[in-house]
């Protein structure tokens, strides 16, 4: 049975069975060993394409911006910093999935779905499907017009610097807002 089913069978059945609170809890499949950093039961899924963290109330489109449907599809588009922030700007204008205050992730939220146990990618790969394992453009935490650049590298989870915004590297785009 695929696992997406076995996930539902188990929920479904919770009424009638006590089923153990880790079976439930940790569906994901480390490749590491320890515990899931982000378990499956952390994020609240949407029918429209988004994922909540109920951690950080934040909303995440559960796609890499280019990806499509429930599975992710397709392949994640690569940016230059400008761009990414021309992503941003066409999501907002196109009310993308219903809404229209969309942004780049500052490097701790994008840094707040690595998950330890996994690599290639280091992300819950059942409420993000089909993250490539590149890197993620994010934004400084604080407003500035500064030169650097960081992100998250979600073939082994690592964030870091990534040099100067105008040496044309490119990156992937995964928009999050405040979830209201």
């Amino acid at each position: 049975m695929h696992r997406h089913h076995r996930r539902k069978l188990l929920f479904a059945l919770a009424g009638s069975l006590i089923i153990p609170f880790a079976a439930a809890q940790e569906s994901l499949f480390c490749t590491y060993p320890g515990n899931p950093r982000n378990p499956d039961t952390t994020y609240l899924l949407n029918m429209d394409g988004t994922v909540v963290d109920q951690r950080t109330a934040l909303m995440w489109d559960r796609c890499a911006w280019g990806q499509q449907g429930n599975e992710c599809s397709g392949t994640a588009a690569s940016f230059n910093w400008s761009q990414m922030r021309n992503a941003v700007e066409t999501a907002n204008a196109q009310a993308y999935k219903g809404f229209n205050d969309w942004r780049m992730p500052n490097l701790d939220e994008l840094k707040s779905l690595v998950e330890s146990c996994r690599m290639r990618p280091a992300i819950n790969t059942n409420v993000f499907p089909n993250t490539p394992s590149n890197w993620f453009w994010s934004m400084p935490a604080i407003a500035t017009e500064a030169e650097d650049t960081a992100g998250v590298y979600f073939f082994d989870g690592y964030g870091y610097g990534y040099g100067h915004r105008n040496n044309q590297g490119y990156g992937r785009v995964r928009l999050v807002r405040n979830a209201q």
